[in-house]
């Protein structure tokens, strides 16, 4: 939650991006999106492959998905691009979701050594 706020809301601040106006806005993200990345990362560790081979397409998988959601919002007019594109969210979402899924196997090499 905290790697989407801080990304997200630099972005919004540079003006790559804007969401439409909401009843519940935080620094110019909608809360319900904010709030939203925590099950949605349990849900990204979770489903984490154990065999290294199936982790790159995993989250290659989970960006494109990521994405085509963030197009559907586009094209309802809840995200509005200003100087960003489909493509640096693409590669935005993988950076995102590596550093998460290594972050989550940190804490959990840590837990299961103490």
């Amino acid at each position: 939650m905290i790697l989407i706020f801080l990304i997200d809301t630099t972005l919004i601040s540079l003006g790559a991006f804007s969401y439409s106006d909401s009843i519940f806005i935080l620094h110019g993200l909608p809360v319900f999106y904010w709030v939203s990345a925590f099950p949605g990362g349990a849900l990204l560790a979770r489903f984490y492959p154990k065999r290294v081979l199936w982790r790159f397409p995993y989250v290659l998988l989970t960006a494109l998905l990521f994405v085509v959601m963030e197009v559907i919002m586009y094209l309802l007019g809840y995200f509005y691009y200003h100087n960003w594109n489909v493509i640096n969210s693409f590669f935005l979402d993988i950076i995102g979701f590596t550093v998460t899924l290594w972050l989550t196997q940190w804490v959990w090499d840590i837990k299961g050594s103490s």
